[in-house]
């Protein structure tokens, strides 16, 4: 029986049948409540650990907070107030810790007098008891994960738990002696929470249970089901239409066929369901199974520890396991981890030390296999398992049994990686991201359609989670054409501008991208901006980049305009003053008070180059027009005219203008920029290549211990393709090798006889 469960609910569903209460042991506990709730939890709690452990009162002390996160910025405040010493352990709990750190938890104090401070996610809320605990600190807030109805995603939030929770939480200060719970939040707050938590059906798609009653032919019409609590109908009719089209119930009869009776058995989610079973078919169901059981523990496979260093070192480990992103995604990455780590042997201290080495839960990777064992003794308990490596065919049949359990999670690429993806069911045009832990975040560019295991909304961005690259040839054609909108269609295609140099490419996209989000805006495409090469990438649907790309040239024809237009004053004896052009080319000669170019102040803020080259044009010829943004409220401007005559009447005229009931302020600009007479004037030095670079390059390094750590960062963490070599004025010997396993042998061709009988010599007595 549940410690949570809503006892009135059932009893009203069985006709008011009798509730049988067996009470525990328990101490008794004080509830003190906050004046008003807590506006920071985490701090709060932490200023209430600190008030416990300076008052002296003796007894452990449980804290109640969301998550990782949170519990480790607790524990670091609290560790800098207090001398964590022998008398005080500050502890974490939750289900992210490997298993010496969850011992430390329930070990037995040695010390009587020691104290432990244990801050914990809801793990610690039942069927745990840690003796000594006396002393509960409730935040009255979780970390849970929602199904949206609406959008069809689970949702992560943090928000207060329900009354049944916080019973539970508070007991756990009654357990071995009387003690206090200190509730971070006022009564009236707790009087207004949900007595219970919901329903797990109302929060998932119940595909697994209408299967199930439609296995056991308990009713045909499943809305007319009589449930303990009801799924909405929008739920039930949205859960027939996707089992239906994985062919698990017929859309005549809407009894289940033959492969929904095989389905039901299997107890899974649907798309697992399929996938295996097309596993079986293909001859794969070994890497099926294995990858089904990684999917289910695929949230807490990897542990990143609490420090930066850590972490980096998680993420190069993870992209170790990627040999191409183009080729399976995250799905193969996973089967590739179950394949290494089963490839060691059984024994349970070598697949442990494994786990470490490669940061990996060494608990999630049993619960996988088990889950594997599990599912072979439904399917067939004669089935033997047998894994070996990964090949192009066999990746390519697993793939299909990706493809034909979860079509229906199809997502189409907005183009850049950081754009994320649309997705190709609803009609809402909802933008998911790309998880940080998918190994198609190491990609140059984003594959144009995806199928994702499951898609969460973190702090109200949505993120996909465990990816594989497909073509829609790969895919249901029928479920396709029902999409109210052709995927192929909502694709996005690019077109780049290379060789624009960097002063065009600075006039276009402007200091740190700020002109970007207009210009996309604007032209409704996305802009990728790549200065190390000089190249802008737009991405669009056809139409738009077309319309886009016609629009950039035209810009890139006026910036580079202005650039052949662009002159530079250099002040050179007394008052004389030359301009050059491009090229370092002499334009123009300027004496005593001349001058081509005006300043312009207190502009107004919206107001854009071409208008203010249009208004200057009345003046004369305008060469150049550079707006400098001053402040929030307005603009200066500078404008080069063409002659010196120009410049001075649009000083004398514009100064006496209002714009927009702007005061326009013009005054003469001179420049300060001089040379020195006395040596030679120019000196020129200019490089380019005449072809577009082949993304190619070579390193020199002093020491081989530098090169080598070079060699395996630039291949494991940045998956360039690197070739090793060592040159001196020794003989030198230069191996060349493809990258993937070899058999240990290799042939060394020498230039004479002496310099191969000289390596030999040394290398027998190395």
């Amino acid at each position: 029986m549940s410690a949570t469960l809503d006892d009135k609910l059932l009893s009203k569903y069985y006709k008011d049948a009798c509730v049988v209460e067996v009470p525990g042991r328990a101490f008794p506990i004080k509830d003190i409540y906050a004046m008003e709730d807590a506006e920071n939890h985490v701090d709060e709690a932490v200023n209430k650990v600190l008030e416990i452990y300076t008052s002296g009162i003796p007894g452990d002390i449980l804290i109640f907070l969301t998550g990782q996160d949170e519990i480790n910025q607790a524990i670091d405040k609290v560790t800098r107030k207090i001398d964590s010493s022998e008398s005080t352990l500050v502890l974490p709990l939750h289900g992210k810790l490997n298993e010496d750190e969850i011992q430390a938890v329930f070990t037995t104090k040695n010390n009587k007098n020691q104290r432990k401070i244990i801050f914990s996610t809801n793990v610690a809320e039942t069927s745990i008891t840690i003796d000594g605990v006396q002393h509960v600190i409730d935040s009255g807030m979780v970390k849970e994960v929602m199904w949206d109805t609406r959008r069809h995603i689970r949702v992560l939030k943090i928000g207060y738990t329900t009354q049944s929770s916080i019973k539970q939480r508070r007991g756990r200060a009654g357990r071995t002696s009387a003690g206090t719970c200190y509730h971070l939040y006022t009564y009236d707050t707790y009087q207004s929470l949900d007595v219970c938590s919901r329903a797990e059906i109302l929060c998932i798609q119940p595909s697994i249970a209408v299967l199930k009653l439609k296995h056991l032919d308990i009713v045909d019409d499943i809305t007319k089901f009589d449930w303990l609590e009801s799924p909405s109908n929008n739920s039930l009719q949205e859960t027939v239409k996707s089992l239906t089209w994985l062919g698990a119930i017929d859309s005549n009869t809407g009894k289940l066929t033959d492969l929904g009776r095989s389905m039901a058995k299997l107890g899974l989610e649907p798309m697992l369901s399929v996938m295996i079973l097309t596993g079986q078919k293909l001859n794969c169901l070994s890497y099926i199974l294995a990858l089904v059981g990684m999917l289910s523990v695929v949230h807490n496979i990897w542990w990143r520890g609490d420090n930066d260093q850590s972490k980096q070192m998680s993420d190069e480990i993870r992209a170790s396991f990627t040999r191409d992103t183009d080729v399976g995604g995250d799905f193969i990455a996973l089967l590739r981890i179950f394949l290494e780590w089963q490839g060691i042997g059984e024994r349970r201290e070598r697949r442990k030390a494994w786990c470490i080495k490669h940061m990996i839960r060494w608990k999630s990777m049993t619960m996988a296999n088990s889950l594997v064992r599990e599912l072979i003794y439904q399917i067939d308990p004669k089935f033997q398992v047998h894994l070996t490596e990964l090949n192009d065919k066999l990746m390519e049949r697993i793939v299909r049994c990706i493809c034909a359990g979860f079509f229906q999670n199809l997502a189409i690429s907005n183009g850049p990686i950081h754009a994320g993806y649309q997705l190709a069911t609803g009609t809402t045009d909802t933008v998911a991201h790309i998880h940080r832990s998918s190994v198609i975040t190491f990609a140059r560019q984003a594959p144009k359609f995806i199928l994702y295991h499951e898609i969460i909304n973190i702090n109200e961005t949505n993120y996909l989670t465990v990816m594989c690259p497909v073509e829609l040839d790969w895919l249901n054609k029928s479920w396709l054409d029902s999409l109210p909108r052709s995927p192929a269609q909502c694709a996005f295609d690019n077109y780049t501008f290379v060789n624009l140099g960097p002063a065009l490419l600075l006039a276009l996209v402007g200091k740190k991208c700020k002109k970007v989000p207009q210009l996309e805006e604007q032209l409704h495409v996305l802009f990728e901006v790549d200065r190390a090469q000089s190249k802008l990438t737009i991405w669009g649907q056809s139409e738009k980049l077309f319309n886009a790309q016609q629009c950039l040239h035209q810009i890139l024809t006026r910036e580079r305009d202005k650039l052949r237009n662009e002159l530079q004053e250099f002040h050179i004896v007394g008052s004389t003053r030359i301009l050059l052009g491009a090229g370092a080319e002499p334009r123009l000669a300027l004496v005593e008070d001349e001058y081509i170019k005006i300043f312009l102040k207190n502009l107004p803020k919206n107001i854009t180059e071409e208008q203010i080259q249009e208004k200057c044009q009345l003046y004369g010829q305008v060469q150049n027009v550079t707006i400098i943004r001053t402040n929030y409220n307005n603009n200066s401007a500078s404008v080069t005219y063409a002659t010196c005559n120009n410049a001075r009447l649009a000083a004398t005229q514009l100064s006496c203008e209002k714009w927009n009931e702007y005061q326009i302020y013009a005054s003469p600009s001179y420049t300060r920029t001089s040379v020195d007479t006395n040596k030679q004037n120019y000196k020129l030095k200019a490089q380019w290549f005449m072809t577009e670079s082949e993304c190619t390059g070579r390193i020199a390094f002093n020491n081989l211990q530098a090169a080598q750590q070079a060699y395996q960062l630039l291949t494991n963490r940045c998956h360039f393709r690197c070739q090793f070599e060592i040159n001196s004025i020794n003989p030198t010997a230069k191996c060349s090798w493809p990258l993937k396993p070899h058999y240990g042998h290799a042939i060394v061709n020498f230039s004479t006889v002496e310099q191969a009988q000289e390596v030999s010599y040394t290398i027998l007595f190395l």
